[in-house]
């Protein structure tokens, strides 16, 4: 709540038009493209979390928000991954 609701609104509907709602994280997921994406969003890159914290949030966001678009063929993110791309 702390680090993302000031850009995607405490229920994380986002702004249309402007931030996507974290509701379509596991879409942005299912690709190269938009996992380097979500990774390099200036709320994500710039985040006080660690990378290790990072990958936590994003993989339960994901979990909570998007479960339906996380079919067993997406991957969550790893902490490798996050460290690799948000820096």
């Amino acid at each position: 709540m702390l680090y993302c609701m000031g850009c995607h609104g405490a229920q994380a509907e986002g702004v249309p038009g402007k931030i996507p709602p974290l509701t379509q994280l596991g879409l942005y997921m299912r690709t190269a493209t938009g996992r380097d994406y979500v990774l390099r969003v200036p709320g994500a890159a710039n985040s006080v979390l660690s990378d290790v914290q990072l990958t936590a949030v994003l993989n339960w966001l994901a979990r909570e928000y998007d479960s339906k678009e996380l079919a067993a063929d997406v991957p969550l993110f790893t902490v490798a991954e996050v460290a690799a791309r948000r820096h």
